[in-house]
């Protein structure tokens, strides 16, 4: 059965795409919440680029089926660390929370109008913890919210 979880991946941008392009060749899908950022240029004062970055630094979704997509595969992929564990587990991460990061307004990647009373509470509080302008505390948080469901 195909289930979410966290997972890390090793430092460098580019791991993260190695990582998502080999996970997809193994038949799993993965996700990593985005944000568009105002930087200010420097070679034109007054002026700004767009640029993309991670709202969870370091980390990503994986939807895998632990009986297809061996663990101790996944964690050989060129680019990935780790998966983030409780104890000595792997604990699988509900659906309706990686649906409401999928949700956050900063990363929109489809709509689905289930707006059930948990899915409001969800919501809320993933937009409090991406809202977080220091991007470990953000991860804290996020890792924090996610073990306790």
């Amino acid at each position: 059965m195909y289930s979410w979880y966290l997972a890390c991946h090793k430092r460098g941008k580019t791991n993260l795409l190695k990582v998502q392009m080999a996970l997809e060749y193994m038949g799993a899908t993965s996700f990593s919440p985005l944000v568009c950022v105002k930087k200010e240029r420097k070679d034109r004062e007054g002026k700004h680029r767009l640029k993309m970055e991670s709202i969870f630094p370091g980390y990503f979704f994986v939807n895998l089926n632990p009986s297809n997509q061996k663990i101790f595969d996944v964690e050989k992929l060129p680019g990935f660390s780790h998966f983030v564990r409780t104890g000595v587990e792997i604990k699988p991460i509900r659906d309706n929370i990686v649906k409401q990061i999928m949700r956050l307004p900063f990363c929109s990647v489809f709509e689905d109008k289930s707006d059930s009373e948990e899915d409001k509470n969800i919501n809320h509080e993933l937009i409090k913890i991406a809202s977080l302008s220091d991007k470990d505390e953000r991860v804290t948080q996020l890792c924090n919210y996610v073990q306790n469901f």
